[in-house]
C-alpha cells in the first residue's frame, strides 16, 4: 500500500526536524591574539667626551739620600767619641778623635829640623853672595834639604788631621761602632751616618709601563705610617736597564722631608698619572658586554629601541673603559639592565639620567 504524504504532513515534519537546531547557540569566531611587545626597564646616560686619566700605583720604600760608613784612614787609639747614636750632626763636626801624642812629637821634631835646615840654607846663601868658599852646589843642596824638611812637616800635619774623624755631610748618626780605648784600624767602621734631607723613595716601574715615564714626572706618595698625609715628589732617577728577574726599572723619587718624619725602610704606596687623554669617549666597564667576537654595548634610539653596538676598547682605568671606536658623543648608553636585552627591544628608561 502506497503511503501518500500531504503537504501539511511534510511541513510538520520539517518543523520538527528544525526544532533541535533552534535550541543550540550560534558558535562565535575567536578574536586574533594581540601579543604585547616586551618593554625592558633600563638605566641610561648620555655619552659626553671627557678627560681620561689612567693612574698606576706601586709599592715603594724610603731610603736615605746619602748613607756612609765612617772609618779611619790610619791606625790609632780612640780617645774621644763626640756623638751619640741617633744624634743629628753638621758637616765637618768631630765624631771620633784618635790619640795624637806620637804624631804631635813627630811634628815638633820635624819643625825643629826644618828650622835648622832653613838656618843652614840662609847661612850658605849669605856666604855665597860674599864670594866665600861656598860652591853653588852646596847652596842648592841646602835648599833641597830645606824643601824636604818643609814637605815632611806638611805630611805630618796632614797625618795629624786624619786623627780627627769628621762627619762627611750633615745627617743623623745611625750607629756607633767603636768605644773609648779601642784601636781603630784603617778602613774599620766607626759609625754610620745617613742624610734624610732630602730622602729618596725607591720603586720599580713595570717594563710594560716604562714608555709613559721619565725623570721629572710627579708622584703622589702615602706612607703606611702616615695614611692621612699625602706627599708629592718627582722622579730623579730611572735605571738605564730593566731588572732581568723582576722585569722592572728601578727608580727614585726625591722628597724634601723637612720635618724628618720619613725614615729609611718605611713602606709606602706611590701613585703616578700614567696618561691623560682629552675629549675621550669613556664608559663604565659595567656597561660593556663580553661577546665571543669582542665587546659590545646597548644604545637607545629616539624611538626607545635598544640597539646593540660593537665597540673597540683601547684601555681601562678606575672601572672605566676608553673607547677607541664604535661610540660617539651624544648617544644614549644603557648602563644598567643591559644583560637581559635583545637587539630591537623596546625600553623604558628609569630613572632618566644624563
Amino acid at each position: 500500500m502506497k503511503v501518500r504524504l500531504s503537504a501539511f504532513t511534510l511541513s510538520a515534519l520539517g518543523i520538527l526536524f528544525l526544532l533541535p537546531a533552534c535550541g543550540e547557540e550560534t558558535p562565535v569566531k575567536p578574536k586574533p591574539q594581540v601579543i604585547e611587545k616586551k618593554v625592558a626597564l633600563v638605566k641610561t646616560q648620555i655619552i659626553k667626551p671627557s678627560l681620561f686619566i689612567q693612574k698606576l700605583t706601586l709599592s715603594a720604600d724610603a731610603k736615605a739620600s746619602k748613607e756612609v760608613f765612617v772609618a779611619s784612614e790610619i791606625s790609632g787609639k780612640v780617645v774621644q767619641i763626640s756623638f751619640k747614636k741617633g744624634e743629628r750632626v753638621a758637616k765637618g763636626a768631630t765624631l771620633v778623635q784618635l790619640d795624637t801624642s806620637s804624631i804631635s812629637a813627630d811634628i815638633a821634631a820635624a819643625i825643629a829640623d826644618k828650622d835648622l835646615t832653613a838656618l843652614n840654607y840662609r847661612k850658605l846663601r849669605s856666604l855665597a853672595k860674599k864670594k866665600a868658599a861656598v860652591s853653588e852646589i852646596q847652596v842648592e843642596q841646602a835648599k833641597l834639604r830645606l824643601d824636604a824638611a818643609k814637605a815632611r812637616v806638611n805630611s805630618l800635619e796632614t797625618m795629624l788631621q786624619k786623627h780627627t774623624i769628621r762627619a762627611p755631610f750633615s745627617g743623623v748618626l745611625a750607629s756607633r761602632d767603636t768605644e773609648l780605648g779601642a784601636i781603630a784600624s784603617p778602613g774599620a767602621r766607626l759609625a754610620k751616618i745617613v742624610s734624610l734631607k732630602p730622602i729618596k723613595v725607591t720603586t720599580g716601574i713595570p717594563e710594560t709601563a716604562i714608555a709613559d715615564f721619565a725623570t721629572g714626572k710627579q708622584a703622589r706618595i702615602i706612607f703606611d705610617a702616615y695614611p692621612d698625609t699625602v706627599y708629592t715628589g718627582q722622579i730623579t732617577y730611572i735605571a738605564p736597564e730593566v731588572n732581568r728577574v723582576t722585569r722592572v726599572f728601578e727608580s727614585e723619587i726625591s722628597l724634601p722631608n723637612s720635618e724628618l718624619k720619613i725614615r729609611p725602610a718605611m713602606s709606602a704606596k706611590v701613585t703616578f698619572v700614567k696618561r691623560k687623554i682629552e675629549n675621550s669617549i669613556v664608559v663604565p666597564q659595567t656597561a660593556v658586554l663580553e661577546l665571543a667576537e669582542g665587546h659590545a654595548v646597548f644604545v637607545v634610539t629616539k624611538d626607545k629601541v635598544a640597539k646593540i653596538r660593537k665597540i673597540e676598547i683601547k684601555d681601562h682605568a678606575n672601572e672605566m673603559a676608553l673607547i677607541a671606536s664604535g661610540l660617539s658623543g651624544g648617544e644614549t648608553l644603557v648602563i644598567s639592565g643591559q644583560r637581559g636585552l635583545v637587539d630591537g627591544d623596546m625600553v623604558k628608561v628609569y630613572p632618566a639620567s644624563e
